[in-house]
């Protein structure tokens, strides 16, 4: 190199264009030793700058798997939240009341430590289905759907899905996928507040399949509203009886978890009495802090008089030279000192402070359970029970102020029987395969299908005495709304039929009694011996069973009962009993408003058309009891909800679509 410079060199004094090169050899000496220092001095940094690159990387990584993957929930989190404003935004309902409500069940998951949005993978929801097998799930709901009478409320459906989907996420994050050991640990560890999460614990009474249907379904739309994670009593049948239904999770409690009804939870009543007495301790401090204010600005003008009688003493004793003894005046200080410890003694302490509470009375949530701040106050208790009861408490849940809003938004039609149904009971194969088993062999080529349903609520005793009446009114109901056949066809109708056929009539009965069979094989007695002689199937008559009594705590009588509860909601026309919830159950699973069939021997009618498809609310809170709330209490919730009805069957309260809402009015 040194060469080649000196070459340069030479041939830079030979021609003038090189001058700039005509440099001793120190100088290119020292510029290429500096050079080189200064690649070295690049190089060294360079790698000093990747060495600290991947120290912090590494750091992060440890940082970021200690906190549980925090930088990588975050993005999640951002992206989710985004994500879900640009569904807001196509689906045109961007701040509607369900959106609000998935926001906060969304909100509950990110505060669980979940990730909102998140959804089983389908290998994993396959893995799940495989293990929890359920074939009516989707089956049924088809069915339903495609029927005329059913439900065609889309954009219900569309949010309930919605909501069922983050609802579930919901479940999965708080009970680890479905570990009950875990969840029993949270329970136990409850006082010490180590979860995020909460919790409502259905239990049920010795009632039948209509009864705790009810109680669950009214529980689950609580439990949506309030963010809770629903939990089954499996000391009951229910569990035998419907599927898992939310992926991924259980909702099975272990049959030795500490239940309310075995374990003493705060009561209802205490829950309340405890309230009540801090509002009259915050009240007397309101009262204690208004008399301290007056007594202090009497203070004031005591002092202000204390002075001057002072100013004045000093002018007496100048020019009399006496002077008045101590005694004399009064000791403010210790007055006041009093009046501070007379306000210590009623100054509220913090406000009541419960872990788990029985939020019902019997059959039914206490009257001050559907005020506003009866439930601002159970949003602060972890778990909650709803234990025993029986009735459908639902359609009340419609009287809170804070619920009204996202409820009428999800429901336009006032039908969440209906929906809340069809979205979480359903039935475990054995049941579901003895409905096909039926629905194949009778159902699937009817020209039309009546169910039937007579219940008689006392027993043989009713049953003995009204038998015949109720047997006729149905009767004359069914043939005077066209919707059976008359039993006097003339001869040209029996040979066209003969020789066109056709699909026949079929009359479905669930009864637990034989007496409507058998009155109706006497009336049609003409028609069933011509099939029978000719081969062809006019009419079908058919019962499922006939136990003569109704069994409680019987899983095969549970499966039955399911059974032709699920046939009745299949039919195109219903006849029901009045007061029975097990024909509340078929007509919301269904979407039909029934035929109520009048029981009374001295009224003339024979039926009415229902006003509904969703259920009657049993002797249900008619009136606030809001203490808290003095412009609602004592006020009726039908002046407030107007599509809160009377029942039609009973004392107590339905919803009703809006448009008989309107027709009335």
């Amino acid at each position: 190199m040194l060469l080649f410079l000196h070459l340069l060199r030479t041939d830079g004094a030979r021609v003038g264009s090189y001058a700039p090169l005509q440099t001793s050899y120190a100088e290119i000496l020292f510029n290429f030793r500096t050079g080189a220092s200064l690649v070295v001095w690049f190089l060294g940094m360079s790698i000093l700058y990747v060495s600290l690159s991947a120290l912090v990387s590494q750091q992060w990584q440890i940082e970021a798997t200690s906190n549980d993957n925090t930088s990588i929930r975050s993005i999640a989190h951002k992206l989710e939240d985004n994500f879900l404003k640009l569904e807001e935004e196509k689906s045109g309902t961007s701040g509607t009341q369900d959106w609000k409500l998935l926001a906060r069940i969304r909100g509950s998951v990110r505060a669980a430590g979940g990730i909102p949005g998140s959804k089983l993978s389908d290998l994993e929801r396959q893995e799940w289905q495989k293990q929890h097998s359920c074939e009516g799930r989707e089956q049924l709901l088809g069915q339903w759907i495609r029927k005329e009478n059913g439900s065609t409320d889309r954009e219900t459906r569309r949010a309930m899905l919605r909501l069922f989907e983050e609802y579930s996420n919901l479940h999965r994050t708080c009970t680890q996928g479905g570990n009950m050991s875990y969840v029993s640990d949270l329970y136990k560890q409850r006082e010490n507040g180590v979860t995020k999460c909460k919790f409502l614990v259905v239990e049920f009474g010795v009632y039948g399949i209509g009864n705790r249907m009810l109680w669950l379904i009214s529980a689950y739309m609580y439990a949506l509203l309030t963010q809770r994670v629903l939990l089954l009593d499996t000391r009951d049948t229910m569990h035998q009886v419907l599927c898992d239904p939310f992926p991924g999770s259980s909702w099975q409690l272990p049959r030795d978890f500490p239940y309310s009804s075995s374990r003493r939870w705060v009561t209802a009543e205490d829950f309340f009495r405890a309230w009540d007495a801090w509002e009259e301790g915050k009240e007397q401090e309101v009262q204690t802090e208004e008399r301290e204010k007056e007594n202090e600005e009497r203070e004031y003008t005591v002092r202000d008089l204390e002075r001057e009688s002072r100013e004045v003493e000093i002018l007496i004793q100048a020019r009399t030279g006496t002077r008045r003894s101590a005694g004399d005046w009064p000791d403010l200080g210790e007055d006041t000192g009093r009046r501070r410890s007379v306000l210590e003694s009623h100054s509220r302490g913090a406000p009541p402070n419960f872990t788990s509470v029985q939020a019902n009375e019997g059959w039914t949530p206490n009257a001050r359970f559907f005020c506003s701040k009866t439930q601002e106050r159970l949003d602060q208790v972890p778990w909650v029970s709803l234990s025993g009861g029986c009735l459908y408490f639902l359609p009340d849940l419609f009287a809170i102020s804070t619920f009204r809003p996202v409820l009428e938004s999800l429901f336009p039609r006032r039908d969440p029987l209906t929906h809340l149904l069809r979205q979480i009971a359903h039935p475990v194969d054995p049941i579901w395969n003895r409905v096909q088993a039926v629905q194949n062999a009778h159902f699937r080529d009817a020209k039309t299908v009546v169910g039937m349903q007579l219940r008689f609520r006392d027993g043989g005793g009713m049953y003995s005495s009204l038998n015949g009446v109720v047997n006729q009114k149905v009767m004359d109901c069914a043939l005077e709304r066209n919707l059976i056949p008359s039993n006097s066809f003339n001869t040209t109708y029996l040979k066209e039929f003969e020789q066109k056929g056709g699909p026949p009539v079929v009359i479905f009965i669930a009864s637990l009694h034989r007496g409507l069979q058998n009155h109706l094989r006497e009336y049609y007695a003409a028609i069933l011996e011509w099939q029978q002689q000719k081969g062809k199937e006019l009419l079908k008559l058919m019962q499922m069973s006939e136990y003569g009594f109704q069994a409680f705590d019987d899983l095969d009588g549970d499966f039955q009962a399911f059974a032709e509860l699920l046939m009745l909601s299949l039919v195109d026309e219903l006849f029901t009993s009045p007061q029975s919830t097990f024909g509340y159950v078929a007509q919301a699973y269904g979407g039909l408003r029934p035929l109520l069939i009048e029981f009374n021997p001295s009224n003339n009618a024979n039926c009415q058309r229902g006003q509904s498809s969703d259920g009657c609310y049993h002797e249900g809170v008619t009136e606030y009891k809001c203490p808290s709330e003095p412009k609602l209490d004592g006020k009726s919730l039908t002046s407030v909800v107007p599509y809160l009805r009377p029942c039609q069957d009973f004392d107590g309260l339905q919803l009703v679509p809006p448009a008989d809402e309107a027709a009335d009015m």
